[in-house]
């Protein structure tokens, strides 16, 4: 018997409330699994060093018995002391915090009983710094990772990324924040400290023990849960219609989060009217203006796929290479093609970069159904994921530079990519 938590009593629970404080032609890869990374420690020493251990422990999340999780263990080996900031009663986290411009070494030690990595979502850093799934510690051993914080201020995260394995390691607890700040933000004179609330918000469940319940391996990659991924399926009564278990009508507004105050001051600084200008590229200086890159998301013998293909740990096909220090412009499409497993949405993440929207579209069709959410779509600024509803397009505009090599793309319900929605793609010199 499973019992579903509302996210009231999830947030309570996990402690988030207390959070204020994305020839071959690539013929040498690096081995799959490694003790830590050979260049490493060839660099300039880091400003930031830390270690983050993945483990397994527990945490009261609803009354009675505790529940069993994965979780990130943090600590600072040099640097700020704020520089890993624990997460009061939470198994998530804990939060990083950097500033644009520093040099961060991160020692991941996985005292898990399965190969584990760490992919830093939205970051630009080096292919080997960047979680693919070839590049995973065993049980037992560490990974080092190494970069250069380069990505504007902003709310950033990181979780595993062991191919097979993500959804189920991530759902379990490994995940935390990473937020880089700079001079640009600190000139705004934004609310900080206790003023400053990051959220993390989870859908959860449990048993009657307390415990957490992952989908069936089946059911995870079919991305199904008794009547669809949502409960009902996508297009009836999942996020189309209802939301989750709880069996909300579309449009239906729910408690988050709540906040008490309980004696009134003033706010350190009000809030700027504009926090900074977008810059964007000119989509006319793509390589490929005239005919952008397709990946169309496909689904044949129940198997996820871009393009008909799916993942594979280091292959690449020809459409799938692309040369350093160009534009480029890739259309995703979600065209709702292959019956009810083609009715679900999909969030389309690419490593290694963030990219602009340029334009979406959708089939006359489905138009109704996806209006009905496209109000909450924001299109401009920089992005690492462009959500899909069934039977919608949109085309994005790409900068690869700084870093050569293979970087994943990937659907970011990520039992979807542990099943074959993801694919590599290289960028060439």
């Amino acid at each position: 018997m499973q019992k579903t938590i509302n996210r009231r009593e999830f947030l309570r629970g996990a402690g988030a409330a207390s959070a204020m404080l994305l020839t071959p032609p690539f013929a040498l890869l690096p081995s799959a699994t490694r003790t830590a990374h050979a260049g490493a420690h060839s660099g300039p020493a880091p400003d930031v060093e830390i270690l983050l251990t993945a483990t397994k422990g527990e945490a009261p999340i609803l009354s009675g018995r505790s529940t069993a999780v994965w979780t990130y263990r943090g600590k600072v080996l040099k640097g700020e002391a704020g520089s890993v900031q624990p997460i009061s009663g939470s198994y998530l986290g804990p939060i990083i915090r950097v500033r644009k411009g520093q040099r961060v070494r991160i020692h991941f030690e996985n005292a898990l009983a399965e190969a584990s990595n760490i992919h830093w979502h939205g970051l630009h850093v080096p292919d080997d710094m960047d979680g693919h799934p070839r590049h995973t510690a065993a049980p037992g051993k560490r990974y080092v990772y190494e970069f250069e914080i380069k990505d504007r201020a902003g709310t950033y995260w990181f979780h595993p990324h062991p191919h097979g394995r993500t959804g189920h390691q991530v759902y379990f607890g490994l995940a935390g924040l990473f937020i880089v700040s700079d001079e640009e933000e600190q000139a705004a004179q934004l609310p900080a400290g206790e003023y400053d609330l990051p959220l993390i918000l989870q859908d959860r469940s449990f048993d009657k023990e307390n415990r957490l319940v992952f989908l069936s391996d089946g059911q995870a990659g079919r991305g199904m849960r008794g009547g669809g991924m949502m409960g009902g399926g996508m297009m009836g009564g999942g996020m189309m219609g209802m939301m989750g278990n709880q069996k909300l009508p579309n449009g239906a507004a729910f408690p988050v989060f709540k906040v008490r105050v309980e004696r009134r001051e003033k706010a350190p600084g009000a809030l700027p009217k504009r926090l900074s200008t977008i810059v964007r590229h000119r989509a006319e200086d793509a390589v490929n203006f005239r005919r952008p890159r397709v990946f169309n998301i496909t689904m044949g013998m129940m198997q996820w796929g871009v393009n008909g293909r799916s993942f594979e740990m280091e292959g690449v096909a020809d459409d799938e290479i692309v040369r350093l220090n160009t534009l480029e412009i890739w259309e995703f499409t979600n065209d709702a093609s292959t019956g009810m497993m083609g009715m679900m949405a999909h969030p389309m993440h690419i490593h290694g970069l963030q990219f602009q929207i340029l334009e979406r579209g959708v089939k006359p069709a489905l138009a109704e159904a996806v209006n009905s959410v496209s109000a909450g779509y924001v299109n401009e600024g920089w992005k690492d994921e462009v959500f899909l509803m069934p039977g919608e397009r949109a085309k994005v505009l790409l900068a690869f530079k700084d870093f050569g090599g293979l970087f994943p793309y990937h659907c970011h319900m990520l039992e979807h990519g542990d099943t074959g929605l993801m694919r590599n793609y290289l960028v060439r010199a």
